[in-house]
């Protein structure tokens, strides 16, 4: 097992769309550093009323309307990550939906916070130019260890299934993302 139980340094990683898992969610929630207790998880979700009150304030705090991506939008958002990190990270798959994103790649020995968070900075740059204005991400992505190499074919399939779901789906047996406009992006050649 390498760095934080990671076997070989793999990593299912899942982010959401702006606005569309808050606090009091009925699919289940978790407190920030876990400061308040919650019961329940996207398993086994809390009764229905249970945390109405951390609901409404937290759409109260939203500062515009939670962002729900369209099908072009979901191949743009996924064509940025997928060019984003496989220019430094070997990534196997990768699934864009309405309001959230999956990934299984290699992160071993790197902050998986920044490297995941450049990706998502370059995604959300890319479809302001699409015309989605304000940002596009939640913040923070939670990053799972892959603990075996069954645990790891297990997450490759359960990603690419989101594809059956709607969502823009890539694996590493696709041709590799070309966009000689976002090259200018980063100096120097990709890094391997």
């Amino acid at each position: 097992m390498g760095a934080h139980g990671a076997w070989r340094g793999w990593y299912h990683i899942i982010g959401t769309t702006y606005g569309t898992w808050l606090q009091g969610d009925r699919r289940g929630w978790r407190a920030r550093h876990h400061r308040q207790y919650v019961d329940g998880d996207c398993r086994r979700p809390p009764e229905p009323w249970q945390f109405d009150c951390e609901l409404t304030w937290s759409r109260g705090m939203m500062r515009r309307d939670a962002v729900l991506l369209t099908g072009p939008q979901r191949r743009l958002a996924g064509e940025s990550l997928v060019w984003r990190l496989a220019r430094e990270r070997e990534l196997l798959v990768l699934a864009c939906a309405q309001t959230h994103f999956h990934l299984l790649a290699r992160l071993g020995g790197c902050d998986i916070r920044q490297a995941v968070g450049l990706a998502k900075k370059h995604a959300s740059h890319v479809l302001s130019h699409d015309g989605l204005t304000g940002g596009l991400w939640g913040k923070r992505s939670r990053s799972v260890p892959v603990t075996s190499r069954q645990q790891q074919v297990r997450v490759f399939e359960y990603i690419r299934a989101h594809a059956d779901q709607g969502a823009w789906v890539w694996t590493f047996r696709d041709p590799p993302i070309a966009r000689p406009e976002w090259d200018a992006c980063l100096p120097g050649p990709p890094q391997r």
